[in-house]
């Protein structure tokens, strides 16, 4: 149950945003008009940004969110890569809202990482390796 609450209390706010488009993206098949390559991208990517959220609640880390932009810019381009924007403009729209939403949270967060102060290091007597003060 705790991990319940972790990834509830984690879907407030900005981070809820990707949360939001993954499962939009995951879920568009049951909409109806995607067919094909679409479908398979949609849960594939939407599968693969559900799962990384999740990880990202209950252990972050810096690749984490190198990865949700992957993750956003393939979304974004995946109706142009896979050749099925043209066809279906639903899957499209779709795909175009979860890959900006969720590349944009992510580019934020990198963002966020690399101002944020780093703990100082003061060396240890005992091996020399440093310690985080």
């Amino acid at each position: 149950m705790q991990i319940f609450s972790t990834l509830f209390a984690h879907a407030r706010g900005l981070p809820a945003l990707p949360l939001a488009a993954a499962l939009l993206l995951f879920l568009t098949p049951l909409f109806g008009a995607t067919y094909g390559v679409s479908v398979a991208s949609a849960m594939i990517l939407g599968g693969a940004a559900l799962l990384l959220w999740a990880k990202l609640a209950l252990a972050p880390d810096t690749i984490d969110s190198w990865l949700m932009a992957v993750i956003g810019v393939l979304t974004l381009f995946a109706p142009l890569l896979l050749g099925f924007g043209a066809f279906s403009s639903w899957a499209f729209l779709v795909h175009l809202i979860a890959g900006i939403t969720i590349a944009a949270v992510a580019g934020y967060d990198l963002v966020r990482q690399r101002k944020a102060p780093k703990p100082e290091t003061t060396p240890d007597a005992s091996d020399g390796a440093g310690q985080a003060t």
